[in-house]
């Protein structure tokens, strides 16, 4: 090799360095801003926390198969100066109905139901002028028609002499079938607890397991969401978190208690339109199975047809054109579908989760709360603007 080669060669190395340099420079300012701009979006929670205006919340971000956020501020339960711990076991509340919906696309999966079925198929009480022409596709999208407010018939069923066993999901979702929908199935959108719980009990039905054994089973064993289920667990009631409400003016507390630790629904079953516990980590593995299109290290649990069924916005259809230029956000089969591919749904008791695919995102902003100022939105904005400075 002549000396003018040799000469090349170390130039080229030098730009080689100076390249490598100036991009790792480059890289590592750009996640600072990253990085800057997600402590930030922790101080919208924190500054509403500090002030008593919310009581808790657990922040919680994974971009690209890594944690970027994982915190915990406020009160698990403040009576007992206990705080809001990252593991903290949680009432996610509506967020069940997307493990629900994913129970029955298992199903389908397996050839046992598909969604474009009759509810009266599986569930006779339900085969009656009334209800028979709803699917369950309507039922998990919120346009069976019903306008029914409550989870169930109340009071429940108490034991008599023809019915001589506790109340269960199946003997109380039979009830329903004797409410008339308000509206047309299939034509309108009206958000339903009792159509999911209804849900449950044709899962229960086709699978010929308990709702609750179904998940466990197909869903939380196979993810190792092992801090999850279906109802308060006994002998971890200390992990729980209170669920707080707003303190109306006669109260002399900041904050009214919804919920004690180790409180039970009135329901003394599982129901599929929430009650799910869970924690930030474990629901975060239930989301990453969807962002990777029914699959979560190497486990799959869903098609990627199953997992676009879901996240179809079902409701647009029901629109003109004119209200659609109104909205921006549908419903989907347990999801929330937004016009910028993201989807995502809340609790009642405070719990918000998005999962946005385009971004490799899965957010959270869990709180145990109910009733209060939540700034959620300003809060996903921020880790939105976050993650978009850091690529």
């Amino acid at each position: 090799m002549n000396i003018r080669a040799l000469q090349r060669i170390r130039k080229l190395a030098c730009y080689s360095a100076v390249l490598f340099l100036a991009c790792s420079q480059y890289c590592t300012a750009e996640r600072d801003a990253g990085n800057e701009l997600l402590s930030e979006a922790v101080d919208i929670y924190r500054s509403r926390i500090d002030e008593g205006k919310l009581p808790n919340v657990i922040l919680y971000v994974i971009h690209d198969g890594e944690v970027v956020l994982s915190e915990a501020l406020g009160w698990r339960d403040k009576a007992a100066q206990a705080e809001m711990q990252t593991d903290t076991l949680l009432r996610m509340a509506s967020n069940t109905k997307a493990v629900v919906a994913t129970a029955v696309l298992i199903l389908q999966q397996r050839r046992l139901l598909s969604i474009d079925d009759r509810v009266s198929r599986y569930l006779p009480a339900f085969d009656n002028d009334a209800h028979r022409e709803i699917t369950i596709k309507q039922m998990l999208s919120h346009t069976s028609g019903w306008r029914f407010k409550s989870l169930f018939v109340f009071p429940l069923l108490e034991p008599n002499d023809d019915f001589p066993r506790r109340p269960n999901l199946q003997s109380e979702v039979d009830r329903l079938a004797g409410i008339v929908p308000s509206k047309e199935p299939g034509v309108s959108y009206s958000y339903n607890n009792a159509a999911y719980n209804t849900i449950g009990a044709l899962v229960e039905k086709v699978s010929g397991e308990s709702l609750e054994q179904f998940l466990v089973s197909n869903i939380y064993e196979p993810l190792r969401m092992e801090d999850s289920s279906n109802r308060p667990p006994t002998g971890r009631i200390e992990e729980m978190s209170v669920v707080y409400g707003v303190h109306s003016k006669n109260d002399s507390e900041q904050w009214s208690v919804r919920f004690k630790r180790e409180a039970r629904m009135r329901v003394p079953f599982v129901r599929a339109s929430g009650g799910m516990v869970s924690t930030a980590d474990d629901y975060a593995k239930f989301c990453q199975m969807f962002l990777g299109y029914g699959k979560y290290q190497g486990v799959r649990i869903l098609s990627r047809r199953s997992v676009q069924q879901a996240t179809f916005p079902v409701t647009k259809e029901i629109y003109t054109a004119a209200e659609r230029l109104q909205r921006t956000s549908y419903y989907g089969l347990g999801w929330k579908v937004h016009d910028d591919e993201s989807y995502s749904h809340t609790g009642s008791e405070g719990t918000f989760v998005w999962v946005d695919p385009p971004r490799k995102v899965v957010g959270m902003a869990l709180s145990q709360s109910a009733g209060f100022d939540n700034p959620r939105e300003e809060f996903r904005r921020a880790v939105t603007k976050a993650i978009d400075s850091s690529k």
